[in-house]
């Protein structure tokens, strides 16, 4: 089964195809309506102040901001190395046990 298909997304009164997986669905649709939100969010606190293009370009430092911050809140790192380093002392024990 084709995993991958085409789903129309509207942002600012446009539609777009848009092929997706379809486990990207319900991530996509619930980023298209946030995308939405913010949008009149900002045309209200701007006020016409701007086009919708720049509007999207707030928004699309805004998702690059949280995607930032979730990257460097979740980072794995110091885990990961630490396990790396646990796991070569372990290695190094059973060896010297071995021998």
């Amino acid at each position: 089964m084709d995993d991958n298909f085409v789903i129309n997304i509207k942002i600012a009164e446009r539609s777009y195809p848009i092929p997706i997986k379809r486990q990207e669905e319900e991530y996509i649709r619930e980023a298209v309506k946030w995308v939405n939100k913010m949008l009149i969010n900002y045309q209200s606190v701007y006020k016409d102040e701007f086009e919708v293009r720049d509007y999207l370009a707030l928004i699309a430092v805004k998702a690059a901001s949280y995607a930032i911050q979730y990257e460097r809140e979740h980072d794995m790192t110091p885990f990961d190395d630490k396990v790396r380093e646990l796991t070569a002392r372990l290695d190094a024990y059973l060896a010297g046990e071995e021998g």
